[in-house]
């Protein structure tokens, strides 16, 4: 009877330290400092973060800055639901602040944190301001696995546009041409035709080589007939020179006046005749091959 006395006195006691602790912490998260102004603020949302509840607390950029007021409906009608905070008035809020809902380690406390945010302040006459609430994991998840799905579906999408019936029978024909590629690369008699096609081709660019080194010299030849008709029109003008101061000189022995210049003409025919010669004979070379 004594050791079941003890037992409840002890589990008593027990559930008051637990209380007793329970009720440190809620004070301790929901304490205000003593003369210190707080001001309202309002955070909108259609779903009630998990774990969130009047008095919970509310930190500035991580600090302690307020708590939980109310939490209620402001349109009932498309369920739009408000939670009012209770934040100390001195603190920086700006208008593009962010409401996170966030959860204390290992005790699974929610809170409110609010970023600093770099737009303009809330003036003290605001008398509703509101600020945004940061979306919850769940609702960024979901928004990036729509993005995945239609990533997914355009991926499915053009995979059977591949695998279309009129690809597949391209894709016939291309593998029937590279089987027949194959083997005729597999035939034997296919790589002899091969190699005497690339022998003849071979004898070709050397004729063309010995062609290319006759071309040369018919040019040269031709060089050396240019050089003798340019003489033989320099010693034409040079008799003709010599013609008119002896004509008008009056006299007439052209024998004498011609016979240099005839001398020209026959060396400039004969090599001209001599380079006609060479090139012709170039030239029915070149047919014969």
């Amino acid at each position: 009877m004594e050791n079941r006395t003890s037992y409840t006195i002890v589990g008593i006691f027990a559930m008051l330290c637990v209380t007793a602790l329970s009720a440190f912490v809620w004070w301790m998260l929901t304490k205000s400092t003593p003369g210190e102004s707080y001001r309202s603020y309002f955070v909108h949302t259609k779903e009630l973060p998990a774990g969130l509840k009047e008095n919970a607390e509310v930190r500035f950029i991580g600090v302690n800055a307020g708590f939980v007021k109310r939490i209620d409906f402001a349109d009932i009608e498309n369920a739009i639901i408000e939670i009012e905070i209770s934040v100390k008035s001195k603190l920086p809020i700006s208008k593009d602040s962010i409401a996170k809902v966030e959860t204390q380690g290992i005790s699974g406390i929610a809170f409110i944190n609010i970023t600093k945010g770099n737009g303009e302040l809330f003036a003290p006459e605001d008398r509703k301001p509101i600020i945004a609430l940061d979306k919850t994991l769940l609702d960024k998840i979901g928004s990036k696995a729509e993005i995945i799905t239609d990533s997914v579906g355009q991926m499915i999408f053009k995979i059977n546009t591949l695998l279309s019936r009129e690809n597949t029978e391209k894709f016939d024909r291309i593998l029937s041409s590279l089987d027949k590629f194959s083997a005729l690369l597999a035939d034997e008699e296919k790589f002899k035709n091969l190699d005497k096609l690339m022998a003849n081709a071979d004898k070709l660019v050397a004729n063309l080589n010995e062609r290319e080194k006759e071309f040369d010299k018919l040019l040269s030849d031709f060089d050396a007939l240019a050089i003798s008709a340019k003489k033989f029109s320099d010693s034409l003008n040079a008799s003709l020179a010599a013609i008119m101061k002896r004509v008008d000189r009056g006299e007439y022995n052209l024998k004498e006046i011609l016979d240099p210049t005839l001398g020209e003409a026959k060396t400039t025919l004969r090599e001209f005749n001599r380079a006609l010669r060479e090139f012709q004979d170039a030239l029915f070379r070149l047919e014969q091959d």
